[in-house]
C-alpha cells in the first residue's frame, strides 16, 4: 500500500476573512505488512452424536508502516510529525471443543489458549513496547429444539478484538 494524501488548509476569522496564509501538507503511507499462518486441526466423530476438535494455530505477522509528513507547496520534510514504525507480533493458540446432540438438545464447550508475543517499535523516536501474555477464551453454547420452528439458544464467549495492521501508527 502506498497511500499518498494532500491536503491545503485555508484559514479565517470570524467574518470570513482570511486570517493567515494557507498550509499545505503532503502525508505519505507506505504500508507493509507480512502475515504467515500455520494451522493444524483434527476432528473426531462419534456414534453417539459426539464430537471431539482439537487445533493449534501459529501467526507471525510483521508491519512495517511508514507516516512522513511534508508541509508547505515546497513539501518539507516534517520530523515532528512523521513516524517509522515496525510491529512484530506472534499468535500460538491451542483450541479444542466438545459438541453433543441428544433429543432436544445441543451443546458445545470450547476452550482457546492463546500466546501473544509482540514488539512495537517506532524507529523515528527511539519507543518501544513489548508483551508477552497467555490468555484463555472459554465458550459456551447451548440450544434447545421448541419445535421445528422455533429453538432457544444460549450462548457465551470471550473474544478479543485487534487494531486492524494500518491502525498500529
Amino acid at each position: 500500500n502506498h497511500q499518498e494524501s494532500y491536503l491545503k488548509n485555508d484559514f479565517f476569522d470570524n467574518v470570513n476573512q482570511v486570517s493567515k496564509p494557507s498550509s499545505f501538507l503532503t502525508i505519505k503511507n507506505p504500508l507493509r505488512i507480512n502475515i504467515h499462518t500455520f494451522n493444524l486441526d483434527y476432528n473426531k466423530v462419534f456414534k453417539n452424536a459426539l464430537t471431539i476438535q482439537l487445533g493449534s494455530k501459529y501467526v507471525i505477522s510483521k508491519t512495517n508502516n511508514s507516516i512522513q509528513f511534508f508541509d508547505g507547496i515546497n513539501q518539507v520534510f516534517n520530523s515532528a510529525r512523521s513516524n517509522d514504525f515496525v510491529y512484530d507480533e506472534k499468535i500460538l493458540s491451542f483450541y479444542s471443543s466438545l459438541t453433543k446432540k441428544w433429543n432436544k438438545w445441543g451443546m458445545n464447550l470450547g476452550m482457546r489458549t492463546e500466546n501473544t508475543n509482540y514488539i512495537a517499535n517506532s524507529i523515528t523516536t527511539s519507543e518501544s513496547m513489548s508483551q508477552n501474555r497467555w490468555d484463555l477464551f472459554p465458550s459456551v453454547f447451548i440450544e434447545y429444539k421448541i419445535s421445528d420452528d422455533n429453538t432457544l439458544n444460549f450462548s457465551y464467549g470471550r473474544r478479543i478484538t485487534r487494531p486492524a495492521y494500518r491502525l498500529l501508527n
